[in-house]
């Protein structure tokens, strides 16, 4: 299998992620998952967009799922390259867990404290229904 293609289950050939419409990303501060772009430099799609009050959205089977944070704890910002961060979002009728890791942090010479956005790369994988699916992601936590 190639790198960056999800892993969906024997019972679906369906994926379960699906581009999330740009009016449902959330603005401001949170976190933000895309596709990895393919060798073919195809664009990234969002696929999971979150804010820091503990909601997250998906887009599946053409529909935009709301999500709510396992646990109140929904900051993904480590502090070094490499430190990693676990997200956890349900609905009644979905999962979500993204696994990352930081991939770049504000410089610690930033003494403007202008910076506030670490750069992560991972995993997502979630179940809805009958549909499981893994994807590698690139993402952002900050405002």
């Amino acid at each position: 299998m190639l790198a960056g293609q999800p892993v969906l289950s024997d019972s679906a050939r369906q994926p379960l992620f699906e581009p999330l419409p740009p009016a449902s990303v959330f603005t401001g501060c949170g976190c933000t998952f895309s596709t990895r772009p393919d060798s073919a430099g195809s664009e990234a799609a969002v696929l999971f967009s979150s804010d820091y009050k503990g909601s997250a959205r998906i887009a599946s089977r053409g529909a935009v799922i709301q999500l709510l944070a396992d646990r109140p704890d929904t900051d993904c910002r480590p502090s070094r390259v490499g430190s990693r961060c676990i997200l956890k979002y349900r609905s009644s009728d979905a999962r979500v867990v993204i696994k990352a890791r930081a991939t770049w942090v504000c410089p610690a010479d930033d003494t403007s404290e202008s910076c506030e956005v670490v750069r992560l790369g991972g995993r997502m994988a979630g179940g809805a229904d009958d549909l499981e699916e893994s994807v590698e992601v690139n993402g952002e936590c900050g405002c």
